[in-house]
């Protein structure tokens, strides 16, 4: 059932990571609110979740 779990939210972080690199290189603009949120956020969110999504699947066995 671990497992399963950690493979699942790999999967979704690479998801995120994917869609945060797409934001970034297509220079996408992106606001919550009234606030811009800046390219370079998706940089450093793409570093994290792409971690994230290795760690995970290699703990996951």
């Amino acid at each position: 059932m671990v497992k399963a779990a950690h493979y699942t939210a790999s999967v979704i972080f690479a998801l995120i990571a994917i869609l945060h690199l797409w934001r970034a290189i297509a220079d996408i603009q992106a606001s919550i609110g009234l606030w811009q949120v800046p390219i370079w956020f998706s940089w450093i969110t793409f570093v994290v979740a792409g971690f994230l999504a290795v760690w995970l699947w290699m703990t996951a066995d």
